[in-house]
């Protein structure tokens, strides 16, 4: 056969289920074929040797572009453009391996007098190597050919040479724009028709319906729409209807647009001009009911983003539905009373939260704008939801205390959750509280005007509480910690990051019986404790999480002592914290899942993490002594690492990629995020080992990288595939070009 060869075909399969369909062949040169396995195949034969690819599984009713190519080395199979397939010369006689390779196969590829007719024949000639397309060519037992294709072939083409792979992206992108600029002339042709029609006929429901699903059908659902002719064209039309007040050919629009977020804003649009001109339409319209118009928001994702003009959408089209009291549990709950809410965002959280199954949870997250709620808003909710057992709000400035106290007052008894963060709330708003038999969790984070008077108050009253988080709370101090080890016997979780607690609080909370129950803690940045009585942590022998982060006082000896007793550790950090090499000597740490050293710059040994296998998160920013050396002997055993940050580690090179990560196989599936910003003195090479072998990434951080240019750009872009987010700020070796066509491809960083 030639030493170089090239097969390209568009291929739709309809049929033949169960059966091997051959593309294409020659006898005792190649075979292409869709096999009974729902595969594609290529299989290349070259004197007494032989190559087979198998692709991905074949899709129905959909033409399919198909190339193969040979080099006498090795065989590649393209589908649409992509690279999916692909194996070298296998040093074996076929006339040895031959029944073994094609026989078994048999069931795989072709059937048995198949495989005996385009077994290779080294050395005969008797054979003329005739091309066949659509079927086997005919054989002593089939005089008609065998294996026929069921489906379309068109445009095939055979070359004496391999094409590459930007070849056959250029000849898919090629195939498509003749589609395309076709698709686009009958388009326009059949626009036109219709809007004569129309023009004629304004009020025909038939012209109208037909139009308005030809519009949508020619944006397709593979194809870039907003800059693309298709789209321009329902512009327009949204244009001349508007113009000529023709509402319900608007609303005709709003159906039969594809349910897609893309299509948003268009939504949003065509919702506006129908509602700015008669703001009863949907109540009066028969083209679209408003159970139908229900569940546009959802249809078109307007509920999930934080777009205020999607918001408003969104919230106007529930306030419409809702106040059709036939249809206040369209969303699974008796949703009456949404219209009189007045913040849009809030309407829109609680009808989501309603219609996912959660009526008695009222989260003012989840949107930015739900900040702006008011008193107004919240005394509806205390009056209408009367069962709320989950409770979170933030930063809402507009909202008061009596508001906030009158709303709790009517769910304390219900209350399991409640998170009130940024808040200026006092000691009065909470004394609302004072019966909250079924309280399990207290989030207080940054409310400044907490202390531990109001914390009593609560503590005191809520014996089921298993979590307390006061975050930021700078008025509590060490009277809470002795309250919650004497009050709280269930607590598992206790966050008071940057409060007022001193080394006499936690060792007397730390001697409490609360403490050997204790799960969860975070006594970062609490800057009046010392290693001595954050030593007595020790004493908290259940603690799977510990965070230390900022206590600089923490030497070997207090880090030491609670690794040592905490046996069941899964994550800790101690960011910013003072151990050295000797702290982690003969420790032993098989439960550990995260861990965060940044800024430990004393450490330069990483050997303690060699038995922690369960490890998942390593967090090492700026630990300045750690080399590529250092980290290849730590990760040797790790299988199940996911994230990496050795962000501004400066003494690590290329090297950390081709020897360090790479020592370990099993990284090169595990591991979705790194970030390597600062590390300068990774190049395009190292870029290049990374992408080529960590094809699971999802998240790829270069910062700073100074000396990686244009060519690390393409790599990424070729080979990382799962890649979501991308961080090359300050890569000042790329062009602004290049940077641009990141941003496009991967959002702005």
């Amino acid at each position: 056969m030639e030493t170089h060869l090239s097969i390209e075909i568009w291929a739709e399969v309809k049929g033949g289920t169960g059966f091997n369909r051959i593309v294409a062949t020659i006898p005792n040169s190649f075979v292409l074929a869709a096999s009974r396995r729902e595969v594609w195949v290529f299989v290349a034969y070259v004197s007494d040797k032989i190559l087979v690819v198998q692709g991905p599984p074949i899709v129905y009713g959909k033409l399919q572009h198909i190339v193969a190519t040979y080099d006498a080395e090795k065989a590649v199979l393209y589908v649409n453009g992509h690279l999916v397939g692909s194996t070298h010369l296998r040093e074996e006689s076929a006339d040895n391996k031959i029944n073994e390779e094609l026989g078994d196969m048999a069931g795989f590829f072709f059937d048995k007098d198949t495989c005996d007719n385009h077994k290779p024949s080294v050395g005969s000639a008797k054979r003329k190597n005739l091309l066949s397309v659509g079927a086997a060519p005919k054989s002593l037992g089939k005089l008609h050919g065998s294996n026929f294709f069921n489906g379309n072939l068109a445009h095939f083409s055979i070359y004496s040479h391999c094409l590459t792979a930007d070849d056959v992206r250029r000849h898919v992108r090629a195939s498509q724009q003749i589609n395309l600029i076709e698709s686009a002339r009958l388009s326009s042709q059949a626009k036109a028709k219709f809007e004569q029609a129309i023009d004629i006929a304004p009020s025909n429901e038939r012209f109208i319906k037909e139009y308005c699903a030809h519009l949508c059908c020619s944006i397709g659902n593979d194809v870039d729409f907003q800059t693309s002719d298709a789209f321009h064209g329902i512009k327009n039309a949204i244009y001349r209807l508007d113009k000529i007040n023709h509402l319900d050919g608007l609303v005709q629009l709003l159906r039969v647009l594809p349910s897609k977020s893309s299509y948003s804003e268009m939504v949003c649009g065509l919702y506006n001009s129908i509602i700015s001109r008669n703001p009863c339409f949907f109540s009066q319209t028969k083209y679209m009911s408003l159970s139908e118009l229900a569940n546009i928001p959802f249809k078109f994702s307007l509920h999930n983003t934080n777009n205020s003009d999607k918001i408003a959408v969104a919230a106007s089209i529930f306030r419409v539905v809702l106040s059709d009291r036939t249809l206040s549990s369209v969303y699974s709950s008796d949703l009456h009373w949404i219209p009189h809410i007045e913040n849009d965002a809030v309407v829109v959280s609680l009808v989501c939260q309603a219609f996912q199954g959660n009526p008695d949870a009222i989260d003012l997250t989840v949107l930015d704008d739900c900040s702006t709620a008011n008193d107004c808003d919240l005394i509806i909710l205390g009056k209408s939801c009367l069962q709320v057992r989950s409770f979170k709000i933030s930063a809402c400035k507009n909202i008061s205390n009596e508001a906030i106290g009158f709303a709790l007052g009517k769910w304390s008894v219900y209350l399991q959750k409640l998170s009130l963060s940024k808040l200026p709330i006092s000691g009065a708003t909470f004394s609302s509280l004072q019966c909250c038999p079924n309280m399990m969790v207290l989030r207080l984070e940054s409310c400044d005007q907490v202390d531990d008077q109001v914390l009593l108050t609560i503590i005191q009253t809520c014996p089921k509480l298993k979590e307390v988080n006061v975050d930021r709370c700078f008025l509590v101090s060490d009277t809470f910690l002795r309250s919650a080890g004497e009050y709280l016997v269930l607590l598992e979780i206790l966050s008071v990051s940057w409060c007022s607690i001193s080394d006499v609080g936690l060792k007397d909370f730390c001697k409490s019986s609360v403490s050997s129950r204790l799960k969860y803690l975070d006594i970062s940045n609490c800057g009046n404790l010392s290693s001595d009585g954050v030593m007595k942590i020790a004493a908290c022998t259940e603690l799977s999480h510990i965070s230390l982060n900022g206590l600089g006082d923490c030497n070997d000896s207090c880090i030491g002592e609670i690794l040592a007793s905490c046996h069941k550790i899964e994550t800790i950090n101690l960011k910013n914290t003072n151990p050295t090499n000797q702290c982690f000597k003969d420790l032993c740490l098989p439960a550990l899942k995260n861990i965060n050293i940044s800024g430990c710059f004393n450490l330069s040994d990483l050997s303690w993490l060699q038995n922690s296998n369960c490890l998942e998160c390593l967090t090492a920013c700026g630990v300045n002594l750690l080399t590529s050396e250092i980290v290849k002997n730590s990760v040797v055993k790790m299988t199940c690492l996911k994230y990496i940050n050795f962000a501004s580690c400066h003494l690590f090179t290329d090297r950390l990629i081709t020897d360090a990560l790479s020592s370990n196989s099993a990284l090169q599936t595990s591991l979705a995020e790194i970030n390597l910003s600062g590390c300068i003195r990774i190049t395009d090479a190292g870029v290049l080992y990374l992408t080529e072998n960590f094809r699971n990434i999802v998240s790829l951080s270069l910062e700073g990288c100074r000396r990686i240019t244009d060519k690390s750009t393409k790599h990424i872009a070729d080979n990382l595939m799962m890649l979501e987010k991308l961080n090359l700020n300050g890569c000042k070796g790329i062009s602004e070009s290049k940077l641009k066509a990141m941003e496009e491809l991967f959002g702005r960083n």
